[in-house]
């Protein structure tokens, strides 16, 4: 989450500008910690589970075997002949209650970097913006001679159809 702090500094000093508060990109930085953490402590908890299963089904199966990894078994080796996995749901609740926090405690200095980011006084100013695309043989004008001016505390909203560059310009203004 730093490194996306400093990789995001102009989207978040743009998002400033433009009018969100500090405690709105604090909430939107630890809500995107949450998320990618609660998203890795699923995926932690599927695969821990998956492989206590396939753990255990190997030693099950090289325990009974009379030799391992080639090499003939000592006889002094006890062969284990009943392992459970025991996974409970309170386990399982454990584990993703602490990824989350440890996600939330990871994710604060980064959203304390975040609300120190000074934004620019003069946000953005292009003029006569023109993208061209090449789709075949042909050349589509994405946007046509945009001019745009941005002052601190404006509030501005891009309207248009699906499919009219909306998104295209946000990335060309985010650089």
């Amino acid at each position: 989450m730093t490194i996306d702090v400093v990789w995001r500094a102009r989207e978040i000093g743009i998002m400033k500008v433009i009018g969100a508060k500090n405690s709105s990109v604090i909430k939107l930085l630890l809500l995107e910690s949450v998320i990618m953490d609660g998203i890795g402590g699923c995926t932690g908890i599927v695969i821990g589970i998956a492989l206590s299963y396939v753990v255990i089904s190997l030693i099950l199966r090289f325990s009974t075997s009379t030799r391992f990894l080639g090499f003939p078994r000592r006889s002094f080796v006890i062969p284990i002949t009943n392992l459970t996995s025991v996974i409970t749901l309170f386990h399982v609740k454990l584990a993703l209650v602490l990824g989350i926090a440890v996600s939330v405690i990871a994710g604060v200095y980064p959203a304390y970097r975040a609300y120190r980011l000074r934004p620019v006084e003069v946000c953005l100013e292009i003029s006569w913006l023109v993208l061209v695309y090449k789709y075949g043989r042909h050349y589509v004008q994405a946007l046509r001679s945009i001019d745009l001016d941005i002052n601190r505390g404006d509030v501005i909203c891009i309207v248009g159809p699906s499919g009219s560059c909306k998104t295209t310009l946000f990335n060309i203004i985010e650089g």
